[in-house]
């Protein structure tokens, strides 16, 4: 398994908002924090589209982008699915990620996470590039695996030319 790095902030209970193993970035469930009442019309809309713009900011903060979602877990207050709709159309228009939704009586009308794999790029190549060990270790590795060869081969030049 690959290296698991924590790539957002903590909060109060110290639970991180995305992990990242390798280049699958797993976020944690998004609720709205606004403070409208959940009988508001509008508020209700908006309360739906934070949640959604909690959890893209989370994959972005993570180095994924929209288009490397995969996989989407909605709690939904049944009573909200057409607000759940419309935004949800609006997100995610040309890229369908796997969507499971859960219907139920829910404290916050909505909470949602997801899962991202991100697509690999020149930079990922170097995404140690930081890490002074890392560096050390292949040029140690690099000179043992072809210096001492070579150095072989040159000996075994020399001294072949030498006694002929």
């Amino acid at each position: 398994m690959g290296k698991v790095k924590n790539e957002s902030n903590f909060d109060e209970i110290s639970f991180s908002q995305s992990t990242r193993v390798g280049n699958i970035i797993f976020i944690s469930g998004q609720v709205p924090t606004s403070t409208e009442s959940k009988e508001s019309v509008n508020g209700n809309e908006k309360k739906v589209r934070e949640a959604f713009d909690k959890m893209i900011n989370s994959f972005l903060d993570a180095g994924a982008e929209i288009s490397d979602i995969v996989k989407i877990n909605v709690f939904l207050d049944k009573k909200y699915i057409d607000e759940f709709r419309k935004i949800y159309s609006e997100i995610f228009q040309s890229h369908c990620p796997a969507l499971t939704i859960i219907l139920q009586p829910f404290e916050s009308i909505i909470q949602v996470d997801g899962v991202a794999i991100k697509k690999r790029n020149i930079k990922d190549l170097f995404y140690f590039s930081n890490d002074r060990t890392y560096w050390v270790t292949l040029l140690v590795s690099t000179l043992v695996g072809v210096g001492i060869p070579l150095l072989l081969i040159l000996l075994l030049f020399y001294f072949s030319l030498r006694y002929e």
